[in-house]
């Protein structure tokens, strides 16, 4: 009996081999006798749950480069919700979208089972979660006034700036301990509506959110250099080694085919790129 990750990479080179040009990544094989125990329950229940972090109050939110979602968060696009998509169809099932309103809520509803797979920042902190390799990375960076003395990341870590960023995600995290004479100033809300009103000197966020929000703030600037990236990947419940497998070998195939490019081509998503 081989083991589970031979099995996996084994159905892969198998689809690669049957793929026609318009279809750069092809479905697997649906038989559940062809496929990991785990990856099989899947495909006898019918359906993947996958999990997003979504801000349904406001088009901005740790994640709003990959998924844009109306009022109500029930209705959802974007490269995040499109490459779930992509993953179900391979394994011939339906997607069952589930969001949450911060990373950090996500994370707590994946140690309790609540979804099966999750498109979420790369955190290797968050006990009871895996992660695949990194699939896209975000530029993060700075928002200020036009005309604000602070025109690289090294001028905005400083005594009496105050920072505006969004509660709860990983860039708040990274900001807590990259930090050492700014202050950081969490928000709910969009962090540059602080930055609009004189509650904040800086709005830090993915580059794309904060040039799509200088829409509001016409006299606003975006830094040319980043203080980070955040590095988007498919996450799994620990524990589940073989659906992890799978992902893994999706991502790598999204990425080596073109398809991940596409995506984000399509979606317009500035300061995105594939990592290798």
């Amino acid at each position: 009996m081989g083991s589970p990750r031979l099995i996996v990479l084994l159905i892969f080179a198998l689809i690669a081999a049957s793929c026609g040009d318009l279809q750069p990544i092809g479905p697997p094989a649906r038989s559940s006798a062809a496929v990991p125990g785990t990856v099989a329950d899947l495909i006898h229940s019918g359906a993947l749950r996958v999990a997003f972090s979504a801000s349904p109050h406001g088009w901005y939110s740790e994640s709003s480069s990959l998924i844009q979602c109306d009022a109500d968060a029930k209705s959802c696009a974007g490269l995040a919700p499109e490459l779930a998509d992509e993953l179900a169809r391979q394994l011939g099932v339906r997607v069952v979208d589930q969001y949450y309103a911060s990373a950090d809520q996500l994370f707590n509803g994946g140690r309790r089972g609540e979804w099966d797979v999750a498109i979420v920042v790369d955190d290797p902190t968050q006990v009871g979660i895996a992660f695949a390799p990194p699939l896209v990375a975000l530029d993060q960076t700075y928002a200020v006034r036009a005309s604000s003395s602070m025109h690289s990341i090294a001028d905005v870590d400083r005594p009496g700036v105050r920072i505006a960023v969004l509660a709860g995600t990983s860039i708040e995290r990274y900001l807590k301990s990259a930090l050492s004479q700014a202050t950081l100033i969490p928000t709910s809300g969009n962090p540059l509506y602080l930055l609009e009103v004189g509650g904040a000197d800086a709005a830090a966020g993915p580059r794309g959110d904060l040039l799509e929000g200088l829409t509001r703030l016409p006299d606003g600037r975006v830094l040319t250099d980043s203080f980070a990236q955040s590095r988007w990947t498919i996450a799994v419940q620990a524990g589940r080694p073989e659906l992890l497998a799978y992902a893994s070998q999706f991502a790598a195939n999204a990425k080596s085919s073109g398809f991940l490019g596409h995506l984000i081509d399509v979606n317009g998503l500035t300061g995105a790129q594939v990592l290798p």
